[in-house]
């Protein structure tokens, strides 16, 4: 098991050429499928705004 830590932006990501991966979950709380572009070259992740919710907001930054 691997910890992944949550960006905010693209900007913050900083490796040269990272080895991206993009992943649909199930969120278990409101059980709503996100997407999730996962950077396996340091991991890190960054949750994809939905479209039909503007107003979502993640407040979890690790996970593990």
């Amino acid at each position: 098991m691997r910890e992944l830590v949550q960006i905010d932006s693209l900007t913050e990501h900083g490796c040269g050429q990272p080895s991206i991966e993009r992943w649909q979950v199930l969120e278990p709380v409101s059980g709503r499928w996100s997407w999730i572009r996962v950077f396996g070259c340091c991991n890190q992740v960054i949750v994809e705004a939905d479209a039909d919710d503007d107003n979502a907001k993640v407040s979890v930054k690790k996970a593990a």
